[in-house]
Parts: structure tokens; sequence; C-alpha cells
């Protein structure tokens, strides 16, 4: 969906109307992350209104009565259901903007629109394959995340560097980019 919606940006008109390579890059990331915003928000209210319909209590991972104890043969001190929906929306966006980010990425770096397309067929097929997740494994609000808060925040941490470190190389790319057959 990103690659569509920035693909008008490549336009010849639109390049010579931003007039800086830079300019377009950052576009694109803009859009990369409104993108992002709008489908985690829209994914986190599906999932918190659809939630309600299955359970007869919100929130009861501190009883040995949850499914989370049945799980993790554990229970988890006292998080409000707004900290557990902040952060399946924060994963979720992350997970929006990172993944899409790298396709871009990609694109850039080879001048084909078809590598950053492969990309995303690859790591689709990887997460759903391979039992070690690439950027998503961290990144899934399940049980163990509330065990193990340390690994979690390291991929959530992780994800926000990723992010930063490919839009600032992505940035010193751009001003290297050359349109001529754009």
């Amino acid at each position: 969906m990103t690659c569509f919606l920035s693909e008008r940006i490549f336009s010849s008109q639109m390049i010579l109307r931003l007039k800086k390579r830079e300019t377009v890059w950052n576009l694109q990331v803009i859009i990369l992350i409104k993108t992002a915003f709008y489908c985690s928000t829209y994914l986190t209210a599906w999932t918190a209104f659809l939630g309600t319909f299955f359970s007869n209590q919100i929130l009861n991972w501190n009883k040995q009565r949850s499914i989370f104890f049945l799980t993790t043969q554990a229970t988890v001190g006292n998080y409000s259901i707004w900290e557990i929906v902040l952060l399946f929306w924060l994963c979720s966006f992350l997970l929006f903007a990172a993944i899409p980010l790298c396709a871009l990425f990609i694109q850039w770096i080879s001048g084909k629109e078809i590598a950053g397309w492969l990309y995303l067929i690859l790591i689709t097929g990887w997460n759903m394959a391979s039992p070690f997740k690439l950027l998503s494994g961290r990144l899934y609000l399940w049980y163990r995340s509330f065990l193990e808060p340390s690994i979690f925040a390291v991929g959530i941490f992780g994800c926000i560097g990723l992010i930063f470190v490919l839009w600032m190389i992505g940035k010193k790319q751009a001003r290297r980019k050359d349109f001529w057959n754009a």
C-alpha cells in the first residue's frame, strides 16, 4: 500500500516541483509514517472492539483462572487495559512503519521498484515459515512480552533505532540519487 501511495512522488512533475532529492525521500517517509499511523490505529480499534465480544472480563491476567495463567503458569501485576492497548498500537505502528521503510530503502538503493516488492514477499514468507522471525518476532504483543519486559523493550527500541538509521541513510543516499529515467 505504501509503495502505491509513494509511487506518484517519482513522477517527473513531482520531482521537479520538490527540487531536492532529499525532499522526495522525506516526503515518502512522511507518507509511510502517516499510513502506518492510520493502519495501526484502525487495527487497534477493531481488535479492541472485537475483543470485547469474546470475553466476559476485560483483563484478568493477575488471576489464576485466566487463559494467561493456563498458558504461562504465571500471573503478572496490575496492567491497565489502556497500557495494553497502547503497547499493541505501538507494536503495530512500528511494524507498519519499519517493514515498508525497509522496502522503500531497498527501492531507493537499487533504483528498481521490483526490489522493494521482492523484499516484501521474502520477508513475509520468512515470517510465515521460519521459527526465527525477522523484526516482527520481538514486536508481537504476546504473553511472554509481559513476563520478559526487557526482551520486549529491546525489540521496541531496536525497531525505533532501525527506523531512524534507515531514514538517515536514506537521506544521505537521496543526495546521490539520479532521476534521469524517472
